[in-house]
C-alpha cells in the first residue's frame, strides 16, 4: 500500500505539519536548497529549510530532502551535491535525498547536453551523496526518462518519477510518484505537491545507518530475553531513531 507523501519549498510560506500528519500524509520531502540561473549558477540555501525540518520533525513525519539542481559539468555537479551535504548536517532524514533535474531555462538548458553528457553529470552528483552516507535518488519527469537520461545507468540510485496524472503509464521502476502539482492538503495554504511512496525507505534507511542515522548505531546486549523481548527492545530502538544491532540472542 503507498504511503501518502508531499513535498514543499519556500512556496509554502506556512505550513501546520501537526494538521499535515493529521490528514493521512505520514511524510515530507523538503527543499534544501537551489542554484540560481545565470552564468555564475550560485548555490542558495532554501529560506524555510530549517523551519519546514523542525515542524516535520517534531509533527513526527517521515522526511527528505532535495536539491534543485542546474549542474551542466561532472565537476560542478560534484561542487552542488557538496553544498547540499552541507545543508544536510547535523540532521537525520528518514527518507531519501534527492537531485531536481529538470531544469531546462535558457542559460541552464539541461536537455542541451544530451543523454551521455546529463546522465554523467546526474550519477556524478548521486554518487557524491551516496559516499557520504546517504540514501540517494534523482526526481525527473516522465518525459525525460529515456530521451535526456539513460535510466539503466542511474538504476542503483532510487528514482522519484514526476508524472501529474491520475495514472501513470510509466514502465520502468520507480519509488515514488508525484502525481500533482495542485494538491490541497489542511495545514497548507494553496497548492502542493501530492506524492505516492511504495517503498519502506523509513526501516532501510535506519537498519543501514544512512541519512544522519549512522552515528547512533548501538549494538542491543539480549543475553536472558526471549526472541520475542530481544525484538521488542529492538524495535523501540529503531522508533527512537536508533539503528539497533543484535549481537547475542538466547533463551526461547
Amino acid at each position: 500500500m503507498a504511503e501518502r507523501v508531499i513535498d514543499v519549498s519556500s512556496h509554502q510560506k506556512s505550513v501546520d505539519f501537526k494538521k499535515v500528519k493529521a490528514s493521512g500524509v505520514t511524510g515530507v520531502i523538503i527543499r534544501a536548497g537551489y542554484t540560481g540561473y545565470g552564468a555564475k549558477h550560485k548555490m542558495y540555501k532554501d529560506d524555510l529549510f530549517e523551519t519546514h525540518y523542525k515542524g516535520a520533525t517534531e509533527a513526527g513525519l517521515n522526511v527528505g530532502a532535495y536539491y534543485y539542481s542546474c549542474a551542466l559539468t561532472e565537476v560542478f555537479a560534484e561542487k552542488e551535491a557538496k553544498y547540499f551535504l552541507s545543508l544536510l548536517e547535523g540532521k537525520r532524514f528518514s527518507l531519501p535525498v534527492y537531485m531536481d533535474v529538470e531544469e531546462a531555462h535558457s542559460t541552464t538548458d539541461m536537455p542541451a547536453l544530451g543523454k551521455a553528457r546529463l546522465t554523467a553529470v546526474v550519477k556524478k552528483w548521486c554518487e557524491t551523496v551516496e559516499n557520504a552516507g546517504y540514501f540517494t535518488g534523482f526526481y525527473t519527469m516522465k518525459s525525460w526518462c529515456g530521451w535526456y537520461l539513460d535510466m539503466d545507468a542511474l538504476s542503483r540510485f532510487t528514482f522519484w518519477l514526476a508524472h501529474w496524472a491520475e495514472h501513470t503509464d510509466y514502465a520502468g521502476a520507480y519509488g515514488m510518484w508525484q502525481y500533482s502539482s495542485e494538491g490541497r492538503v489542511p495545514g497548507i495554504g494553496g497548492n502542493v505537491d501530492l506524492d505516492y511512496c511504495y517503498r519502506d525507505f523509513p526501516s532501510i534507511i535506519r537498519s543501514e545507518g544512512l541519512n544522519g542515522y549512522g552515528d547512533k548505531r548501538y549494538s542491543v546486549a539480549v543475553s536472558g530475553l526471549t526472541k520475542a523481548q530481544s525484538a521488542d527492545a529492538a524495535d523501540l530502538l529503531r522508533k527512537a531513531g536508533f539503528a539497533p544491532v543484535v549481537t547475542e540472542e538466547r533463551g526461547k
